[in-house]
């Protein structure tokens, strides 16, 4: 799951995002799985993060956020998980 990724969890309360109660998750998150993540931060230590998780089966990734530096951030917003998608080849 993606909490599993966080090292040190600790709840940090509910949150309803785009319509879905979800439970909010601080921690921090090693620099190899942020690099994989958003290769463009160059972590090179780990990075507190913050995990909204949904509250309900099947607890879904509905947020999370990666925080560089105090005013700098990274923040993702999940949804329509399992829907299905159909990519088309870009003309070269």
């Amino acid at each position: 799951t993606a909490s599993a990724a966080l090292a040190r969890p600790k709840a940090a309360g509910f949150e309803t995002i785009g319509g879905v109660p979800t439970v909010k998750i601080a921690g921090t998150v090693a620099p190899d799985a942020v690099n994989k993540l958003i290769p463009q931060l160059k972590a090179t230590g780990p990075l507190p993060a913050t995990m909204w998780i949904e509250k309900d089966a099947p607890n879904q990734l509905v947020q999370a956020q990666i925080d560089q530096s105090d005013s700098n951030n990274v923040q993702l917003t999940l949804s329509e998980w399992d829907k299905p998608v159909t990519v088309t080849k870009p003309a070269v």
